[in-house]
């Protein structure tokens, strides 16, 4: 009785880290419509709306399902590795937004440091070159992951 008292009192003693490893989160996204929270940035008039997602632990899969007006268009599919870099499944880094030409409703997947405010000026850039060579963005949406502390 004593040594397995000792014995579990062992394994409960034993640090573990506080990182999970493969959990898989799921994000829906609707760019025709404004997620919970707003973001100002200077010089951009166009509304900026976000979602915030806390830190995906290391080797987690992230699906972002994309939505436009309801109707479903596509599930991008990444995941974060241990520097919470997001990345493509095949390794290559994740870039940010839709890629290709800018649409009226645009969207935005980034990690972020701490605060939404890192992008504007990288939005800024994008909707300079929109306005500029394609059709001016009526609103965008955006996710930003809180970098891991790992």
């Amino acid at each position: 009785m004593r040594i397995s008292f000792i014995l579990a009192l062992a394994v409960l003693l034993i640090p573990m880290t506080a990182q999970a490893v493969g959990k898989s989160v799921q994000v829906k996204l609707d760019f025709t419509k404004p997620a919970s929270q707003a973001l100002h940035c200077d010089g951009i008039t166009v509304p900026i709306t976000y979602k915030l997602v806390a830190p995906i632990a290391k080797d987690s899969l992230f699906n972002v399902a994309i939505y436009n007006n309801g109707a479903f268009e596509q599930t991008l599919k990444m995941k974060i590795d241990a520097n919470g870099v997001i990345k493509r499944l095949n390794g290559q880094e994740w870039y940010g937004n839709s890629g290709g030409n800018p649409m009226p409703h645009e969207w935005y997947v980034y990690p972020i440091n701490s605060d939404p405010q890192e992008l504007c000026s990288q939005m800024k850039s994008d909707v300079s070159f929109a306005k500029s060579r394609y059709t001016a963005y009526k609103s965008i949406v955006a996710i930003f992951v809180v970098r891991s502390k790992i």
